[in-house]
């Protein structure tokens, strides 16, 4: 065949040891080279992007596995110190539920069978408790408030649990403006603390009349209800009658007179 009419030159190899065969040259803009030696570039760049692709694969397999080694150790760590902490807290609470044993055991309680059954009181003061507050509820205005038997540490910061039969406090703020104490209830603490802090403290008797501690009371400053100056005679002993006008209870508002016998006698006039 001729070489100009196949547009290819033939390549002859000159060495004697090989048997002569022809290759064909491929044009190139700059040089020519053979086909195999082109096809064998081609084969082993193949080869090399192969290995290169196995190596990454096995670079990211042995970082996964690394990975995966380090948050299986993390979670071991972690699940070792939460049981090191319940054993601490077990340890502690079985601690306390033997000093809780210990303190039973020390001051064993009262059988229940032992114990006295609470009775609730019929009455909570007496007759004699009962007609001072009636007394007081009623000579007093209405911005006052009337407390019965409470303790010096209710009122002042003391720890003496010494008790006053009667304190005035003020209605709005119940700050307190003066005390009465039975003149054989009195005892000396109540008259110290009082003494300190400057409060009045009221000493009456059971002979006390309306009149007397009216006028002890003004002379401290407690406002009293200003009542009528005409005498009223109860319709049933035609004893003396006092005046009424109560603040609280089922009489609130209302103004009568009463019998001084009360309770004994329960003559009663509308004011």
């Amino acid at each position: 065949m001729n070489s100009a009419a196949s547009g290819a030159e033939i390549y002859t190899d000159p060495s004697p040891a090989q048997p002569a065969y022809q290759v064909p040259l491929i044009e190139n803009a700059s040089r020519r080279f053979p086909m195999e030696g082109g096809c064998k570039r081609l084969i082993g760049f193949g080869t090399l992007s192969a290995l290169n692709s196995r190596a990454v694969m096995k670079t990211l397999l042995v970082i996964i596995l690394l990975v995966a080694a380090l948050l299986w150790v993390m979670r071991l760590m972690r699940r070792r110190e939460i049981k090191k902490f319940r054993d601490a807290d077990m340890a502690m609470l079985a601690e306390l539920k033997k000093d809780v044993s210990d303190v039973a055991s020390a001051s064993p309680a009262q059988p229940l069978s032992a114990l006295e059954s609470p009775v609730l009181k019929s009455i909570i003061l007496n007759e004699r408790q009962r007609h001072t507050l009636e007394m007081l509820e009623s000579m007093l205005v209405a911005r006052y408030r009337v407390f019965v038997n409470l303790a010096l540490s209710d009122l002042m910061t003391t720890s003496s649990a010494q008790r006053v039969s009667f304190v005035i406090c003020d209605g709005l703020y119940l700050s307190v403006g003066a005390a009465l104490e039975f003149e054989n209830l009195l005892h000396p603490m109540v008259s110290e603390h009082f003494a300190v802090t400057g409060k009045p403290l009221l000493i009456f008797s059971d002979l006390e009349t309306e009149t007397s501690l009216t006028e002890k009371l003004r002379a401290v400053g407690i406002g009293l209800v200003e009542v009528a100056t005409d005498k009223q005679l109860c319709p049933k002993c035609y004893a003396d009658m006092k005046f009424k006008a109560p603040t609280s209870g089922k009489n609130a508002g209302k103004r009568y007179w009463l019998c001084h016998a009360y309770p004994k006698c329960r003559g009663i006039r509308p004011a």
